[in-house]
């Protein structure tokens, strides 16, 4: 992954949208995924609120807007609040990536290079809104390479089945767990 400035620098001032490094035909997918579960959610709860709207005021316009609006905004929070979750979970197991990407991803703030690893911790990113945000975003740009690690411990726990299948190790002495 190559660091790059993004073509359209507004756009990294209105939400985001180039801060989070990455391939460049792929780089909007977070903010993607965010709109998408705020627009399916609130099609779901606009949907319900016009039917519960016209069964009960026999219209079903304002009960819609509010429903759609209240939807998209449960959905996106819902996304950011798993996004925020998984992070954690993947600060606490690869602290070093994730600090990578962090630091990368905010050149700006001093405070993240002033630190090592150790200060990266799951209990510091949930102190301040702020941290937690950043977080997100370092998560998100690491994706790819945590997806390669996942790939690489899927591999080498299916080769240790296929070795155990085939009679090449001792089933009583291999552990498949980790």
């Amino acid at each position: 992954m190559a660091d790059f400035e993004p073509r359209f620098s507004l756009l990294k001032v209105l939400g985001g949208w180039g801060t989070v490094r990455d391939d460049p035909l792929t780089q909007y997918s977070s903010m993607m995924r965010s709109m998408i579960s705020g627009t399916s959610t609130a099609a779901v709860i606009g949907v319900a609120s016009a039917m519960a709207g016209s069964v009960i005021w026999g219209t079903a316009a304002i009960p819609f807007m509010v429903g759609s609006s209240m939807g998209f905004a449960i959905g996106s929070f819902r996304w950011y609040h798993v996004s925020l979750l998984e992070a954690l979970v993947q600060l606490r197991k690869h602290p070093a990536l994730l600090r990578l990407h962090i630091t990368s991803n905010f050149p700006w703030v001093a405070q993240l290079h002033a630190h090592d690893v150790g200060w990266f911790t799951a209990e510091r990113f949930t102190s301040s809104w702020l941290l937690k945000s950043m977080l997100v975003v370092g998560w998100l740009s690491a994706e790819p390479a945590l997806r390669e690690i996942r790939d690489r411990q899927e591999a080498m726990l299916v080769d240790r089945y296929v070795a155990l299948g085939m009679g090449k190790v001792d089933f009583g002495s291999e552990k498949l767990e980790e």
